[in-house]
């Protein structure tokens, strides 16, 4: 009797690792995929925070552009109106 049973272990022997092997094979996987996520979610906040600061940095070129642009428009009144009755204005 003993015989049949070392045949049969023997048998089921390499399957059961086989499918051990199986098992950590997929679970290393989900561990992986479990890691690139953390990755993406990483770099993603990397560039959100990246493009925030651009923002603010675009925002503040931007008001500056429009104060400049107000000073010389009214700086351009001016010297319409002071050179309207000039002699030489061809405007």
């Amino acid at each position: 009797m003993p015989l049949p049973i070392l045949e049969l272990i023997k048998t089921i022997f390499p399957y059961l690792l086989g499918s051990g092997g199986l098992i950590l094979f997929l679970l290393s996987r989900k561990q992986r995929n479990a890691n690139a996520e953390v990755t993406e979610a990483s770099a993603l906040q990397g560039m959100q925070k990246s493009y925030q600061q651009y923002v603010k940095d675009n925002n503040e070129v931007i008001a500056e552009l429009r104060k400049e642009i107000k000073e010389i428009r009214g700086q351009l009144k001016r010297y319409i109106n002071q050179c309207k009755d000039c002699s030489n204005n061809k405007m």
